[in-house]
């Protein structure tokens, strides 16, 4: 039988390794990783990835025709593979495609590997890719 527990009994012997115990200076341990910092975000870098993440989609001939079509698909697959759920219902690649009424998913499925292999980011959908390589 489980002995009875007690909440309010309390015991006059120490944790042996009580006394050796330290309390980080967790403010000392952030600044020194450099995690703490009032200057903010850095707009250099963020604006290198923007224009990083808008060169690639926007990697298309514009005197070909539905080449707005070509950069919505473009940024529509990078937007899929940064985050599936930003869509309702968070969908599948070909379920997107069908919505978007792409006839040919595999057209798609290519545009998301290689937004994939650009931004170093594989999602949740796409473990299984064949796209990625």
């Amino acid at each position: 039988m489980k002995p009875q527990f007690h909440e309010d009994y309390s015991t006059d012997k120490l944790d042996p390794l009580y006394e050796t115990t330290v309390d980080f200076d967790m403010a000392e341990v952030e600044r020194r990783l450099g995690e703490t910092s009032d200057a903010g975000p850095d707009y250099d870098v963020l604006g290198k990835i923007v224009r990083r993440l808008f060169k690639w989609a926007t990697a298309v001939e514009i005197g070909k025709p539905n080449a707005e079509a070509m950069v919505g698909r473009r940024f529509l697959a990078m937007v899929w593979v940064t985050n599936p759920g930003l869509f309702e219902g968070s969908p599948s690649a070909s379920k997107l495609a069908e919505c978007l009424g792409i006839k040919r998913k595999a057209d798609f499925w290519e545009l998301t590997g290689e937004a994939s292999r650009v931004l170093g980011i594989v999602n949740r959908n796409q473990k299984h890719g064949w796209n990625r390589k």
